[in-house]
């Protein structure tokens, strides 16, 4: 397990690596420069780069960055004055975070529990049911569940909140809206799983020992389901976290991800730098943790990675 562990992390290391150098060539290999966009003469453009260090040689400029996110120091702001990229991230990532997460969980927990009923149902209508609402979950983008939420249940029955995250009414359309597709997801994995599994020798051996379905789905399915549900676990992270950028700037969520946009639009490019790579290095650690726990659940994991 420690091999494995150690292996895990290191490559976890190189990815970040990798992340940061093609993060930091692309944006300074974009066309323009982000002060050109204001109306300054020459002199002060001049003045504006040297303060950024913009005036010295691509590496000299990729070798400070690197030193600095060494020392977890992102940079700062070049459209706001002395506003450090950190600075940004500690304010608004907590919002980020707590949006994720209960879309996350909402996902598994939704998720699991309808692909277990569609697995296990006899009721055709139950089963199209749910089949219904995993195909719609899966076939529309998150941005346009949000603007469909936004519209049916904020502006025409005005059921629900659409501004902000000022009480516990205003993140359920922001959850919903992030939450519908990988729920889906889940939902269809976890019925495919749990199908197979149910005509399993194991399975029918229980029945035959008078065991009741419910201790074997809690007992034996779910034990071996859940380990392959926990390796989507960390894409649906990463989707969940790049996804939150265009709700919560559909519901003006003062979140990671409008600031990213409105960096985007603002020609920030340390913000634009510095919010990729740390949502690349939350994103990479998840994954990180997660195939470690799945490698203790499933001995096999570990053994065919230090096979390879």
């Amino acid at each position: 397990m420690g091999k494995y562990i150690v292996k895990r992390i290191g490559i976890g290391f190189i990815t970040i690596f990798m992340l940061l150098t093609i993060t930091f060539f692309l944006t300074r290999w974009m066309p323009g420069n982000p002060f050109q966009s204001e109306n300054i003469s020459e002199n002060v453009l001049q003045a504006l780069e040297k303060e950024y260090g913009l005036d010295k040689p691509l590496l000299t400029q990729y070798g400070t960055y690197l030193c600095h996110f060494l020392q977890g120091n992102l940079g700062y702001s070049y459209k706001k004055p002395g506003v450090a990229v950190n600075e940004v991230i500690g304010r608004t990532f907590p919002q980020t975070m707590l949006l994720g997460s209960l879309a996350v969980m909402t996902a598994l927990l939704c998720g699991m529990g309808i692909g277990f009923l569609h697995a296990k149902t006899s009721q055709r209508w139950v089963s199209r049911a749910c089949l219904l609402l995993e195909c719609i979950g899966m076939g529309i983008p998150n941005f346009m569940i949000a603007l469909v939420l936004l519209l049916i249940f904020g502006v025409q029955w005005r059921l629900l909140p659409t501004v902000g995250l000022n009480s516990p009414a205003h993140f359920i359309l922001p959850v919903l809206s992030l939450a519908i597709y990988p729920m889906a997801t889940i939902a269809r994995y976890t019925y495919r799983n749990v199908s197979v599994e149910l005509k399993r020798e194991y399975v029918t051996f229980a029945r035959m020992k008078g065991v009741k379905t419910p201790v074997i789905l809690y007992r034996h399915v779910l034990r071996n389901v859940f380990p392959q549900i926990l390796n989507y676990l960390g894409p649906t992270i990463a989707f969940l976290l790049t996804g939150s950028f265009v709700v919560e700037s559909i519901y003006t969520i003062p979140g990671l991800g409008r600031e990213f946009v409105n960096a985007i639009s603002n020609r920030d490019y340390t913000m634009i730098m510095g919010l990729t790579v740390f949502m690349g290095v939350l994103v990479i650690g998840i994954q990180i943790i997660i195939d470690i726990i799945n490698a203790w659940l499933d001995p096999r994991v570990r053994l065919s990675f230090e096979e390879k």
